[in-house]
């Protein structure tokens, strides 16, 4: 018996008892760090143990189950909290700060890349193929993006650069925990690429692969090494979120997009056609967004979505006229304060930034980026007010998202651990101005409509038509074909819930103290919903769009249609909780008809004051507030479904068509579909999930107990046609810990991607390291990071 299982009994939960309120599993907040890519005899990728379904008899997994699934997730940093560095030196809590203050997002850290192979995987350094029909292995490696060397160097060899940086303090110097990322006030931000992917598959065959986040540029990998290629576009090709001229940084904060997107529809144009043709081709296309914000917009996003004055006038004060001078009064000094802030910043920090979103386009070969500023069709920069975390491609058309995935300053506040006093009592104040640096997500998604005919190689921008979708969103697919310029959308719509939030170490519980104890153990967690979530879809007729400054919601052009799960006996609301993720066969279908979506549920211990009042007037409730949280007490477990688009009827009926509720306990995410061989339909294939749970201590008292060994990590697999039959297989090893992953993909073969002849980190920084001005930060590049990369 391995010695994560010899102190362990049974489940936390019975998973045949559907009664039990899901109790949140602690195996969430405990990762592994330990690469298995192949780069010695010792760190071979797992071969994972198969078991049937939910017995424990092993057994071979069937033929049609090919190809390669790629899973990432956030895996902290090189010096994250080690629970049992002796027993577990690998094993780390990504949430948990040395000082214990509770301010870091699981999502905060390195993206580590899981490759799960059927029937081949690959052995050593030169990737060689190792076959065996019915077998799974399971390949790892933490991505290193020239950040993670500076950030490795910091933490490993202080004393050394702080000798050479020998006027810093150390909290200056090194990377520090900002809620969701980490930050160097002297380097800048790290690039985690921890959050999704994007499977390329080229006109010529070939299928590559790039790694991507929120804030940072996407990566090429190479699927056979996990290794990084080099990233999309140059250093210099890229602006900051927000341009400064105080910090010379090398490592600027960027606002990209997790979701960029590839169109695999497109073929090569015959040889006998016309080079003028008008028909474009759109060969081999990437797309993806960069976007930067003036301090303007920041702070009016922050003062409209914070502090409405009205609505406190209206809420507080009774005698009407008192109401208007009250709500005037007050939103003139809101007004000119944010003006005296702004105009301080930009005259003497000299810090004042631009709206700005610009679509680069990259067709895989070379490094060098296309790019054009989207601006709206008065010509002006177009605002982002939240994020750009997905995009979407149709043949004829780019659809960008302000997406409901906000980041503001309450999420990336620093945790300054420095033993300075003045330092120390800075971190208290900015800690205890949480509740005011926080607002809402806003409660509707803008999107805007590109023609690809409109992108002219040489131009500077191109324009955009808008149009405003309610409720919010942070994902979407779109069908490619969009006839008679009609685009079909399906939509998460994730109603008062945004995955950037999580739990903080000061935070209350909504049900009291005793729950409390518990969400104080979930720091760092992503919270529970404040409204039932809904799926629905949108058709826009980009030809009747008009003035989205005088009609945002574009309802001539625009039709809704959800699935009304709510009124439904056998679908009902329990479904439809933490919208998340989703799965379908294939690239990109010219129609959708099933799409399987993965909910995470809602738990009591996730649940918090602060959240609650956030979100207690959110605009468009379906469930009171009162009826939710008790709803939450119960508990909604995790679930994977699968939505049925029913193409007959203009627009699409939707329908929950199966579905599958993980154990109570049990936490069930990133879903990805495999198709077999030849599929017959969208459902002709299996579905991946990671599964996490946790398993009850031993009874023997004089058995030490290891919380680790109480933590369970295993891939289940389900078949497409019918996932609410539960997993037909699953698969474990018992040095195999994923922790919180995100988003998934699937490649058929494992190919080693052209080499960037163009490219090479001492190239793409140089200029960049030149224009600090600083010695110091010259060598740690020759010293720490060019090797890495020229060797």
């Amino acid at each position: 018996m391995s010695e994560f299982t010899a102190n362990a009994t049974e489940p936390t939960t019975d998973p045949s008892d559907s009664t039990t309120p899901p109790q949140w599993p602690k195996a969430l907040l405990y990762t592994s760090r330990e690469e298995f890519y192949g780069q010695d005899a010792d760190h071979q990728p797992l071969e994972l143990i198969v078991k049937e379904g939910m017995t424990e008899n092993t057994c071979l997994l069937p033929e049609d189950l090919q190809g390669h699934v790629f899973i990432v997730g956030a895996v902290g940093y090189v010096n994250s909290t080690k629970p049992d560095p002796d027993k577990y030196p690998f094993v780390v809590e990504p949430a948990t700060d040395k000082s214990q203050e509770g301010y870091t997002s699981l999502i905060n850290g390195e993206g580590m890349i899981y490759r799960l192979d059927f029937h081949q995987t690959t052995q050593n350094k030169s990737c060689e193929p190792k076959e065996e029909l019915g077998k799974a292995w399971m390949a790892t490696r933490i991505v290193k993006t020239p950040d993670h060397y500076a950030d490795n160097a910091f933490e490993t060899q202080l004393k050394k650069y702080k000798n050479i940086f020998s006027s810093l303090e150390d909290w200056f110097l090194k990377f520090s925990n900002f809620g969701v990322t980490r930050v160097s006030l002297l380097l800048g931000a790290r690039n985690y690429l921890n959050t999704a992917f994007l499977p390329m598959k080229f006109s010529s065959g070939k299928e590559r692969l790039l790694v991507t986040w929120d804030a940072g540029s996407p990566y090429e990998i190479d699927p056979c090494s996990l290794g990084l290629v080099a990233p999309v576009g140059w250093h210099d090709q890229w602006k900051p979120m927000i341009e400064q001229d105080v910090l010379k940084w090398v490592f600027p904060p960027l606002l990209s997009m997790a979701h960029p997107v590839f169109d695999t529809h497109a073929k090569k144009k015959p040889a006998d056609e016309k080079p003028d043709d008008e028909k474009p081709t759109h060969e081999n296309e990437m797309f993806t967004v960069n976007g930067s914000k003036s301090l303007r917009t920041v702070l009016g996003v922050f003062r409209s979505a914070k502090f409405n004055a009205k609505e406190w006038a209206e809420r507080h004060i009774k005698i009407p006229i008192l109401k208007q001078i009250v709500a005037f009064i007050l939103g003139l000094f809101i007004t000119i304060f944010f003006d005296i802030i702004l105009w301080f910043l930009r005259v003497f920090v000299h810090i004042e930034g631009e709206d700005f979103i610009g679509l680069n386009r990259w067709t895989g070969s070379g490094t060098a980026i296309e790019q054009w500023q989207v601006v709206d069709e008065e010509g002006e920069p177009i605002k982002v007010l939240q994020s750009l975390h997905q995009m979407a491609v149709t043949k004829d058309y780019i659809i960008l998202s302000d997406s409901a995935f906000k980041i503001v300053l309450e999420d990336i506040l620093p945790l300054i651990t420095s033993q300075n006093r003045i330092l120390q009592k800075l971190n208290q104040i900015v800690h205890r101005l949480r509740p005011y640096l926080s607002y809402p997500q806003l409660p509707h998604t803008d999107l805007s409509i590109i023609s690809r005919k409109d992108l002219i190689s040489g131009a500077k921008t191109v324009s955009a038509k808008r149009v405003r979708i309610y409720p919010e969103t942070a994902h979407f697919l779109a069908d490619y074909q969009n006839p008679n310029g009609k685009i079909t959308l399906f939509v998460a719509h994730t109603a008062a819930s945004d995955p950037a939030e999580f739990l903080h170490g000061d935070d209350r519980s909504v049900y009291g103290d005793s729950e409390t104890v518990e969400l104080k153990e979930c720091a760092g967690m992503f919270v529970s919903p404040m409204d039932a979530n809904r799926l629905g879809g949108w058709t826009i007729d980009v030809n009747k769009l008009g003035d989205f400054n005088a009609d945002p919601k574009q309802t001539q052009a625009c039709e809704h249609f959800i699935i009304d799960s709510f009124d439904s006996e056998e679908f009902g609301k329990e479904y439809l909780y933490s919208l998340s993720l989703y799965a379908w066969s294939g690239f990109q279908p010219d129609r959708f008809t099933e799409i399987y979506w993965n909910c995470w549920g809602a738990w009591s211990e996730l649940l918090s004051e602060f959240i609650r009042e956030m979100y207690e007037d959110y605009k468009y409730r379906d469930l009171p507030v009162k009826e939710l949280c008790k709803s939450i007490q119960e508990g909604k477990p995790a679930n994977l479904l699968r939505m049925h688009a029913d193409r007959s009827s203009v627009p699409p009926k939707l329908t929950i068509e199966d579905v599958y509720c993980f154990p109570p306990g049990y936490f069930g995410n990133s879903p990805q579909f495999i198709s077999r061989p030849d599929p017959k339909d969208p459902t002709d294939g299996y579905i991946t999930c990671v599964v996490l749970y946790d398993i009850e201590p031993s009874s023997d008292k004089n058995t030490p107990n290891n919380p680790l060994s109480a933590q369970r990590c295993e891939l289940w697999i389900f078949d497409g046609k019918n996932v609410s039959d539960g997993p037909r297989y699953r698969l474990s090893h018992p040095r195999l810990n994923m922790g919180v992953t995100i988003h998934s993909t699937w490649l058929s073969k494992l190919e080693t991607p052209p080499v960037r002849t163009d490219y090479s980190v001492r190239k793409d920084y140089e200029a960049a390291v030149a224009a600090t001005g600083s010695k110091a930060i010259e060598d740690l590049f020759e010293d720490e990071i060019y090797p890495h990369f020229e060797s």
